[in-house]
């Protein structure tokens, strides 16, 4: 069973519109910049169901003479289509996104205890899930807290 958490509610309909690389991070924009995701995980895009990029990619040669730009490949490929589905995979947290076009965006946490990948929203929206790590996800709503641990719904802090 997919529960997203209420992300698709957030995501469902936006396209990526920036893509930015730190040094340990990746920051996807959706929505003019209205919706982060914030990558700390590897990840990959499938295009026709292969891996036509991972995070790992950016800056390697594969005996090319100019180093691979994660960055612009990660937005024409992402930019060219609106999110039509969004999956949380139970136990792993796992993201999958995916687009119109027929595009998938999948995070795949690699850690008992690290943060993998956490999504927000601007201040006022008062939306951002964390996945820390093992599977738990985090939902912190505008005045509320949601915690999931192994996915299981229950509520904590003020209404």
């Amino acid at each position: 069973m997919n529960d997203d958490h209420g992300m698709s509610a957030v995501l469902v309909g936006l396209s990526c519109t920036s893509v930015s690389k730190a040094e340990h991070s990746w920051h996807l924009g959706f929505g003019g910049g209205s919706i982060n995701l914030n990558l700390e995980c590897p990840w990959r895009l499938l295009v026709g169901g292969t891996i036509a990029y991972g995070d790992e990619d950016h800056a390697q040669r594969f005996g090319h003479h100019v180093p691979v730009d994660g960055v612009e490949r990660t937005e024409s490929i992402l930019s060219a289509s609106p999110v039509t589905k969004v999956e949380v995979k139970a136990g792993t947290g796992d993201l999958t996104l995916a687009f119109e076009n027929g595009v998938k965006f999948e995070a795949f946490n690699s850690s008992a205890g690290y943060e993998g990948w956490n999504l927000s929203t601007k201040e006022a929206l008062g939306f951002f899930v964390v996945e820390e790590g093992g599977g738990h996800l985090e939902v912190f709503l505008a005045g509320a807290t949601r915690s999931i641990s192994g996915l299981s719904s229950r509520y904590v802090g003020s209404a």
